[in-house]
């Protein structure tokens, strides 16, 4: 994969979000979105979809119980064929539960880490944390920004954190991807969105994503089409192209759908689930419901 769309007035949109220029930047987005149909989609989208989800469950009643029963529903079978969810995701005490009963191999063992959701414990606890996940064989690492220290500008101190856990992870010698959260509902602007963005590829990422899920604002399309266009932007000053993580209230596979969507508008549509995925918990039965 070394080739990402072309789209007119991609400057424009950049223009839009430096300057909080938020009603033209929207409205922009909203004209592509019906211009190109990018809700439409048939029952193959759908299947198509599942392949991209992080199935998650981050409740503080969760027990190992629990998480077995919840990792058995991570396949959808459909005309005598099994597709299975691209992860499944949880607090790292249950790696355990999720490598032992994920029903196929190829389904990644995704744990939130480094002091999820608030980010506010010492970098020091955090790579605790994160070298725990590293030893009981997680593939993905799901961390947060720490928000406080990026909105007071300490921006150098959020990119530092960033790269010391990438540099744990690396020096682990295992191939283990790192999704750094923004949660953009308290980033207050596109403008920090873009900047934030860009700070975690520039120092390690190797997915972006929207939010935990803890906070009334989760994901929305303006924010995620920010998120790709920082993508864009390091892609074409270092020519590698880093992932995308959707996540936080998406309920409904027309939702969901419309991200896909704007990951082939905006970025490719030649990809797999290596550079795209979807947080969720509830939308996968509402997914199953549909296709039944």
């Amino acid at each position: 994969m070394n080739m990402i769309n072309q789209f007119k007035n991609e400057d424009k949109l950049l223009e839009f979000i430096y300057n909080d220029r938020v009603e033209e930047f929207q409205k922009y987005v909203d004209d592509i979105i019906i211009s190109n149909k990018l809700y439409d989609y048939t029952k193959e989208d759908l299947l198509n979809l599942i392949q991209y989800l992080d199935l998650t469950s981050l409740k503080s009643t969760d027990n190992a119980q629990s998480i077995k029963q919840f990792v058995e529903k991570s396949v959808f079978s459909c005309k005598s064929e099994n597709y299975y969810v691209g992860g499944i995701c949880c607090f790292s005490p249950f790696l355990t539960q999720i490598n032992d009963y994920k029903p196929e191999s190829k389904i990644k063992s995704v744990v939130v880490a480094g002091g999820f959701p608030h980010s506010l414990v010492p970098l020091s606890v955090k790579k605790e944390e994160v070298k725990y996940a590293i030893e009981n064989n997680a593939d993905e690492i799901d961390i947060c920004i720490n928000r406080g220290l990026f909105l007071q500008g300490n921006k150098d101190a959020v990119a530092q954190e960033v790269r010391e856990i990438k540099d744990l992870i690396e020096s682990s010698n295992k191939n283990i991807r790192l999704k750094v959260i923004l949660e953009v509902g308290e980033l207050v602007s596109f403008k920090n969105i873009f900047q934030a963005s860009v700070l975690c590829l520039e120092n390690g990422a190797d997915f972006i994503k929207t939010s935990t899920g803890k906070i009334e604002k989760g994901a929305d399309i303006y924010s995620t089409i920010v998120m790709l266009l920082a993508i864009r932007e390091y892609y074409h000053k270092i020519g590698v192209l880093k992932g995308v993580k959707v996540a936080g209230g998406i309920k409904t596979a027309e939702e969901a759908i419309l991200y896909n969507n704007l990951y082939k508008y905006f970025i490719t549509s030649n990809f797999d689930n290596t550079h795209f995925r979807i947080g969720c918990s509830q939308l996968f039965e509402k997914i199953k419901e549909k296709l039944s």
